[in-house]
C-alpha cells in the first residue's frame, strides 16, 4: 500500500513539474539540451 502511494505522488509530482515547464515555455530548451547531450554521447558534438 505504502509503495503503492509513492508512485502515485511521485506520478502527480513528475506531471506537475511537466505541465510547469510546458506553462513556460522551456520545452524547446529542453529539447536542445537532449540533442546536444547525445551529439556529445557518439562524438560529434
Amino acid at each position: 500500500m505504502r509503495a503503492k502511494l509513492a508512485g502515485i505522488v511521485l506520478l502527480a509530482a513528475g506531471a506537475a513539474l511537466i505541465c510547469a515547464g510546458l506553462a513556460e515555455g522551456q520545452e524547446m530548451r529542453v529539447f536542445q539540451k537532449a540533442i546536444f547531450t547525445c551529439m556529445e554521447c557518439i562524438g560529434i558534438g
